[in-house]
């Protein structure tokens, strides 16, 4: 999980909010308006449907592989997830 809040401003685009994702390894990000007030989540599997409606099937197949990298499991979690079972 987590300890940093990550965000994204609802004017920002899918593609925006799947970079934050895809950098800070995280599959939900906070929306907020203009005025700084939270208005929503964004969540990966909100992206992941979104595949659907894409034409363009490059950008449909950049979106598919950022899903996947973002879904894989990170070091450090197989680590500490090893750990807490012993």
């Amino acid at each position: 999980m987590s300890k940093h809040l990550h965000i994204c401003s609802e004017e920002d685009s899918m593609l925006q909010a799947l970079q934050i994702m895809k950098t800070e390894q995280v599959h939900r990000v906070l929306v907020k308006d203009s005025a700084g007030k939270l208005v929503g989540i964004v969540s990966l599997a909100d992206i992941a449907r979104q595949l659907a409606s894409v034409d363009d099937v490059a950008l449909a197949v950049v979106i598919a592989r950022a899903v996947a990298r973002i879904s894989e499991l990170r070091p450090n979690i197989e680590v500490e997830t090893a750990r807490a079972a012993e």
